[in-house]
């Protein structure tokens, strides 16, 4: 009778011990399936095809913006009230593009960096991972809020084209924002935005 006691036993502390087993690696699993979903949810707001995007003509939607650039098809083109066009994309992503009264191309420039990367009361994590005499991709984090409530960072474009006449345009995307936490304005997206607007935008003259 004690050796039949004496087994049970053994065989009870061996069923746990697998059933212990099973839950460690059950919840190791379960971490790492977590993981990429976690990252999955944070969603870029648009993606760059290069091949979607086809030279527009922005004259036709604003006699004040003679410009032709390359822009994805079925973007949507707005007269916005300066002048220039508004391009929306989707909800969430729109390309504006406006006439400058600046004097030169580096007043243009430095301006538009005191109000972007410049912001420093305003932003954490400032990156330009493209700087250019004409143009410059950006990178920052709004500082989190009082309550704790933390920021995606963002990524942004900003370009300027001179014309003969000595006027100035530029095309940006920094007037873009969501309300959607799940997604992300990404590094990516604005430096292969930037690189085709670069390439394709001209000046009617």
């Amino acid at each position: 009778m004690k050796k039949m006691i004496i087994m049970a036993l053994m065989l009870s502390l061996a069923l746990q011990s697998c059933k212990d087993k099973e839950v460690a690696d059950n919840t190791v699993a379960g971490t790492e399936a977590e993981a990429p979903a976690a990252e999955a949810a944070k969603t870029p707001v648009y993606v760059v095809n290069e091949a979607d995007w086809v030279e527009t003509d922005l004259s036709g939607t604003s006699s004040l913006t003679p410009i032709t650039v390359k822009l994805p098809k079925g973007a949507v083109l707005e007269k916005n009230g300066n002048g220039g066009v508004d391009v929306k994309i989707n909800d969430e992503y729109v390309i504006s593009v406006y006439a400058q009264a600046v004097s030169t191309m580096e007043e243009l420039i430095k301006g538009n960096k005191d109000l972007t990367v410049g912001r420093t009361t305003q932003y954490v994590d400032i990156k330009l991972p493209k700087d250019e005499p004409t143009g410059f991709v950006y990178t920052y984090t709004m500082k989190p809020e009082a309550n704790g409530f933390k920021y995606n960072p963002e990524s942004h474009f900003f370009h300027a084209l001179q014309t003969k006449g000595g006027a100035f345009f530029s095309l940006s995307d920094g007037n873009s924002s969501t309300m959607d936490a799940n997604k992300v304005y990404t590094e990516e997206a604005a430096l292969k935005a930037y690189e085709i607007i670069k390439a394709s935008a001209k000046v009617k003259e």
